[in-house]
């Protein structure tokens, strides 16, 4: 009797609900940030950069955070990668002449830079320079300097800074060497293009000016324009040119 009226009192009791767990709380993933500063370190700096076709950078980003400034790791991404491209890690690369923007986010914090990919044309180049056309107010002038088929040898090396490229010339004209550095700015349509005065072996001023180069990459290795010359300083010759065989030595 006794262990019948326990089991009723037992079946009468309502049982203890399971009690929830509570969600985990995920730990931050890093510091709070309220601003973002890319270090372009070497190839620039404020919201520009610059770098050559193949050459390769490692972005950095720091964050401002209550402590103080703080190494952050953001995702990286490249608005035009056919011009840059960009590892998620910030490893940019440049691909071709033009402009993209890289954009680094972190907490839904973002910063982008600006970076011109200039085409690159370090190397050596030699080649020839083939005649186009003579003109001259001394009908002797082209009959005897440079008559049609002339040929001159060509030697040139571009040093690249970024964008600017270095140009040394150094070729027989007329039997006598002529000297020409210019710094040139990548064009956005990435040609070299410049005008300026050569000189000789002894650094003096040759009677004769550049009135136009433009050359631009026809190959990855092989380059191709045209060069207008001035001769003298009164009654001028001009001559026109192109570059032939012109091929890059690494």
């Amino acid at each position: 009797m006794l262990f019948a009226a326990c089991v009723g009192c037992g079946s009468n009791s309502t049982p203890a609900s399971p009690t929830s767990p509570t969600a985990p709380v995920p730990p931050p993933s890093g510091p709070s940030v309220s601003f973002l500063l890319i270090d372009a370190s070497t190839i620039g700096r404020g919201t520009q950069a610059a770098l050559v076709t193949g050459q390769s950078h490692q972005m950095r980003v720091r964050g401002v955070t209550p402590q103080g400034l703080s190494d952050i790791e953001a995702a990286w991404t490249s608005d035009n990668p056919a011009v840059l491209s960009s590892a998620p890690q910030g490893r940019i690369t440049g691909v071709a002449n033009g402009w993209a923007t890289i954009v680094a986010v972190y907490q839904g914090v973002s910063a982008t830079m600006n970076v011109r990919v200039a085409t690159d044309y370090g190397g050596g180049w030699p080649g020839t320079l083939r005649l186009i056309s003579c003109d001259s107010p001394d009908a002797a002038f082209c009959a005897q300097r440079f008559p049609p088929g002339t040929r001159r040898p060509l030697q040139l090396s571009v040093t690249m800074d970024r964008l600017f490229a270095v140009v040394r010339f150094n070729w027989d004209l007329d039997g006598s060497t002529l000297l020409l550095t210019e710094t040139v700015e990548v064009g956005l349509d990435g040609s070299l293009a410049f005008a300026g005065a050569a000189h000789d072996s002894r650094g003096f001023e040759a009677p004769l000016i550049i009135a136009g180069w433009r050359a631009a990459l026809a190959a990855p290795d092989r380059l191709t324009g045209r060069v207008t010359l001035i001769h003298g300083l009164r009654d001028p010759a001009r001559t026109e040119w192109e570059l032939v065989d012109v091929t890059r030595v690494r």
